[in-house]
């Protein structure tokens, strides 16, 4: 017991002794050495970092403060708290932001000091205490940023209103902006060096602006007008049309203008326009049906369909189903006319091209005219339609009136039913114009029937006529 109390006592005794010893024996600067005007000669290196310790905190308080559209944010080597000036999505105006270290302050005290040491006793050196800046965590504080700081490009929209000329209504594209990463890295690395050289006593931060990349919209008003260019019209007269007819004409129009025709997409007629019927608003006029004229609800739609097969062909629109009248008909040249039956014949139109094709429909002055609107390709299409064989009618039809179908028609009097129409086959070519070089392609045979004619004699008597 008493050999541990006296071992104990030894150490207790020699430790202090050791420490002061360790403190007497430890290098000290032996030349007159000063640094940045202050006196370290003869400290240790202890003493020396006692002595420069407000020199050394001052590095390590200096800044790099960056000014951007939402506020002002300090770069330094303790936590800060940033505040938002404007108002955003995330932060808003007045809110106090926490921030980490964003910078390292390395300061090279063990090389000065070493440098010190070497100065030879009775010599004279000024040391320069320096300090060097690094970046840390960049991408964290640039994803920061980005999301405070970025504001996304509009792009143009467009109004289609196929009944309010000039149809397409356009809304300005608007510029957004970004921080622009790499510049600010680049801004952020030449502060630090410019943090180093700051003189001591003076200016402690730097400031640098946050660069902004500009991001473009992908979709201008130009780009916009440039995919709804007028492509091509057509147009028919139904003036001297019945009432009836007329109204048709308006109704099955009404029913297609404004459609759009997107990349790959059909557009079905009678799905479109839908039953002719009485309940759906149609009237009764005439229509063609099996080689002659009749009454019948829709009369007119016909002609609806021709004008629609005329502006398609003459836009470039594939026609994947067409189908020809029994007679020929008045409004459009031969083999370019497109009869139409809800259920049984269609007329079926396809886009084949990249962008959408809007279409225009117009019933003024008695004129249908249907205009497709769309992105140019570069071709410029015609149609040719020829007459290659006549189809001779057969004999007149002479027949009395047996019945009395027609009482005031006297004995010897010839009431003309239908008059003799010749029937003819025809052919219609495409002409496609595409960097001056035209072809012409064959599209379709139509055969039209010729009409007999048919006269009805009368039998009744003069005196019982009166």
């Amino acid at each position: 017991m008493q050999k541990k109390l006296t071992l104990l006592f030894i150490i207790l005794f020699l430790l202090p002794a050791a420490t002061i010893a360790a403190g007497f024996f430890a290098p000290r600067v032996r030349g007159n050495v000063t640094v940045c005007g202050v006196d370290i000669t003869g400290c240790t290196e202890k003493e020396a970092r006692l002595a420069l310790c407000d020199m050394i905190e001052e590095y390590k308080s200096r800044a790099i403060v960056i000014t951007s559209k939402s506020g002002k944010r300090v770069l330094s080597c303790t936590e800060t708290e940033t505040r938002f000036e404007k108002s955003g999505d995330t932060v808003k105006s007045g809110d106090t932001v926490k921030s980490a270290p964003h910078l390292r302050c390395e300061v090279d005290f063990s090389a000065l000091f070493s440098r010190a040491l070497s100065v030879k006793k009775g010599e004279r050196a000024d040391l320069t205490l320096s300090a060097t800046y690094r970046l840390r965590d960049f991408p964290a504080l640039s994803a920061d940023l980005q999301q405070l700081e970025r504001v996304p490009a509009q792009n143009a929209t467009m109004q289609f209103k196929p009944k309010e000329p000039p149809y397409f209504f356009f809304t300005e594209e608007k510029t957004g902006y970004a921080v622009d990463e790499y510049a600010l890295l680049l801004l952020a690395t030449e502060a630090c060096q410019a943090l180093s050289a700051l003189p001591l006593a003076g200016e402690s931060t730097i400031t640098l602006s946050v660069p902004y990349r500009t991001l473009c919209p992908d979709v201008t008003v130009a780009d916009l007008k440039a995919q709804t260019q007028p492509l091509a019209w057509y147009s028919t007269d139904f003036s001297r049309s019945g009432t009836e007819r007329k109204h048709n004409v308006c109704l099955a129009a009404e029913k297609l203008c404004g459609r759009v025709l997107g990349a790959g997409e059909r557009l079905s007629f009678n799905e479109q326009v839908g039953a002719r019927t009485k309940e759906r608003g149609f009237l009764p006029a005439t229509v063609i049906s099996g080689g002659k004229y009749e009454m019948g609800v829709g009369g007119g739609v016909c002609q609806v369909s021709s004008t629609l097969y005329n502006a398609a062909l003459l836009c470039g629109l594939t026609v994947k189903e067409w189908h020809a009248h029994s007679l020929a008909v008045s409004y459009v040249p031969p083999a370019r006319d497109a009869m139409v039956s809800y259920g049984t014949a269609d007329l079926v139109l396809c886009n084949e091209g990249e962008t959408p094709v809007y279409l225009v429909a117009e019933t003024q002055g008695g004129r249908l005219r249907f205009t497709f609107y769309g992105k140019p390709s570069g071709k410029r299409y015609a149609l040719v339609s020829e007459r290659v064989e006549s189809i001779a009618p057969p004999p007149p039809l002479i027949e009395w009136d047996e019945k009395g179908k027609f009482p005031s028609l006297c004995l010897g009097e010839e009431l003309l039913l239908q008059k003799e129409v010749e029937g003819f086959r025809a052919v219609c070519y495409l002409e496609t114009t595409e960097g001056g070089v035209t072809t012409r392609t064959l599209i379709r045979k139509s055969t039209y029937l010729p009409m007999q004619k048919h006269v009805m004699l009368g039998r009744a008597n003069p005196k019982e006529k009166g």
